[in-house]
């Protein structure tokens, strides 16, 4: 599963890739309205904010495995959270 948290100032920022909208909800999500759905899920996160970071760790106790994917060379989050 993919999940691209980043939120826009109105709308969620989506990824910019081919047939994306043809799966999302099977795959790809940009909303998590239930943790449960991804429990014992290997979850894939695309950001380095602290969006990306607070998901991530709110997941490290239901996920089998969280992969944080950032296009920096640093993570842009609080230090705590950056820490844990």
């Amino acid at each position: 599963m993919v999940l691209a948290s980043g939120i826009g100032v109105f709308r969620p920022k989506k990824l910019d890739a081919w047939e994306v909208e043809e799966i999302e909800g099977k795959g790809i999500s940009f909303f998590v309205t239930e943790k449960k759905i991804f429990r014992d899920k290997e979850i894939t996160m695309v950001g380095g904010g602290d969006s990306a970071i607070d998901w991530a760790l709110n997941f490290l106790n239901i996920a089998e495995k969280i992969i944080l994917i950032h296009k920096r060379g640093q993570f842009h989050a609080h230090a705590e959270s950056i820490k844990k």
